[in-house]
């Protein structure tokens, strides 16, 4: 679980994500990971106050996904993975990035382009040109705000998480 040490429990965690959602102007869409059951929980609590939900992830037993990942194959220099919408929308991508974590960073940016209207097939070259950073603590300074993040693997769970995502083989790239 991430940011334990800064909120103390699960729960404190699960509502301060909570507070993001519950910021959205009006109409706005709360772009939440289906694969999570916290998250899920947080969404179905978020539709219940009126709010707009569109859920991505890549598990099979969430029916009403707006975004899903498919086909995915993990290898030494990348991920292929096949992105199917609720609208039946179909399209194949690649990246560089490697582990289920980083696939589901990435479809969450996939819905939420969807919903401000990019089409699916012109964001192939974006997806394909994200690249890994070094593992650790980030932080950047822009527009005169600061964002910090982590690596998932600095708690037990995110080295649970990267250890079931690695490429099983060093010999090639997903193929």
């Amino acid at each position: 679980m991430q940011h334990l040490e800064r909120f103390g429990s699960p729960e404190r965690i699960a509502e301060a994500k909570y507070e993001l959602i519950a910021a959205l102007p009006a109409g706005a869409p709360a772009v939440v990971n289906a694969d999570d059951l916290v998250c899920l929980r947080l969404a179905e609590r978020a539709r219940t106050e009126g709010k707009r939900v569109v859920l991505y992830g890549m598990g099979e037993d969430v029916p009403d996904l707006a975004v899903r990942g498919t086909e995915i194959a993990v290898g030494a220099r990348g991920s292929r993975f096949r992105v199917v919408t609720a609208d039946g929308q179909t399209e194949a991508f690649e990246t560089r990035l490697l582990g289920r974590w980083n696939l589901s960073n990435v479809l969450a940016g996939i819905a939420a382009a969807l919903e401000w209207g990019v089409p699916l097939p012109a964001m192939k070259p974006a997806v394909a040109a994200l690249v890994r950073r070094r593992a650790g603590w980030r932080s950047t300074r822009r527009a005169g705000s600061s964002v910090s993040w982590t690596w998932p693997t600095r708690t037990p769970e995110g080295r649970r998480w990267r250890w079931r995502s690695w490429p099983s083989s060093r010999a090639g790239p997903a193929s």
